[in-house]
């Protein structure tokens, strides 16, 4: 199953409240090449979103920022999945993990039963809140069934090695309007 990181790889970090998400369309231009030569066309999103419980919270990261909101993440992932489904390439299974080693435990647990039923119309997602399941850890990536991983981040690289995987990098992917 090839297998995407979400910000900052197939999305644009430019995640502010108003603006509509840009998706890479180089990764997406050579996804759809790769799916017309081999023939599969499913791929699967597999992100860290430790930011959530920050973003419930209102709160604005280092660079002042907003952290997102869940609402904002889960209109990036409507419109990738949408997009993604424009070239025929289908999100066969999305994971999400909210751990954040610096967030409130309760406010993890908040997002997620926030963040679940938004995103029951997906099939196949599951969000977790452990620190067992935050990249660098393999563990979204065996359970998605990753034959390999596209990611912008050292986090993603190690993951892909963790999991024994090819990773492919990709530069970071931010637009800054």
């Amino acid at each position: 199953m090839i297998t995407l990181d979400l910000d900052g790889t197939l999305l644009d970090y430019n995640y502010l409240p108003g603006r509509m998400p840009q998706l890479n369309y180089d990764l997406v231009d050579r996804l759809y090449f790769d799916a017309n030569t081999t023939g599969n066309r499913f791929v699967s999103i597999v992100t860290n979103q430790g930011g959530l419980p920050f973003g419930m919270r209102r709160l604005a990261a280092i660079d002042g920022r907003p952290y997102p909101h869940p609402t904002i993440f889960v209109v990036r992932l409507f419109a990738v999945v949408t997009a993604l489904a424009r070239y025929d390439l289908k999100v066969d299974s999305i994971r999400v993990c909210l751990y954040h080693p610096r967030a409130n435990a309760d406010d993890v647990e908040r997002v997620a039963q926030v963040l679940r039923p938004m995103l029951s119309f997906f099939e196949n997602t599951v969000v977790y809140t452990t620190a067992k399941a935050r990249k660098p850890s393999p563990l979204m990536l065996k359970s998605v069934g990753a034959t390999c991983y596209y990611g912008d981040s050292d986090e993603d690289a190690a993951a892909a090695q963790a999991a024994s995987i090819p990773f492919y990098r990709v530069t970071r992917f931010y637009r800054g309007d």
